[in-house]
């Protein structure tokens, strides 16, 4: 967990959280995903003043692909949802 958006003066104070679970196959899969936020102060964008573009590989490590995207509305936790209850992550178990 690390922070997206740190307090300034508007108040906002939101968190990365991702989480992962082993499968039955014995790989590691995303459980929860809660990354999604706009380079903005209050990690929104309605979408209208132009778009964001983003960088993705494509077939492979040495390909790259360019997205635009359109409005952003942010999946992130407040901090105040992990302040009190946070612990570090432990190893995995096999």
């Amino acid at each position: 967990m690390r922070a997206a958006s740190r307090s300034n003066n508007y108040g906002i104070a939101k968190v990365q959280k991702q989480t992962i679970k082993l499968t039955d196959s014995g790989t590691w899969d995303v459980d929860t995903s809660n990354i999604t936020f706009a380079p903005t102060v209050s990690c929104d964008w309605e979408g209208s003043t132009g778009a964001f573009t983003a960088f993705r590989e494509k077939n492979g490590a040495d390909t790259e692909e360019a997205i635009t995207l359109g409005a952003i509305t942010n999946n992130l936790s407040t901090v105040s949802d992990y302040e009190s209850s946070w612990t570090g992550p432990t190893f995995p178990t096999f």
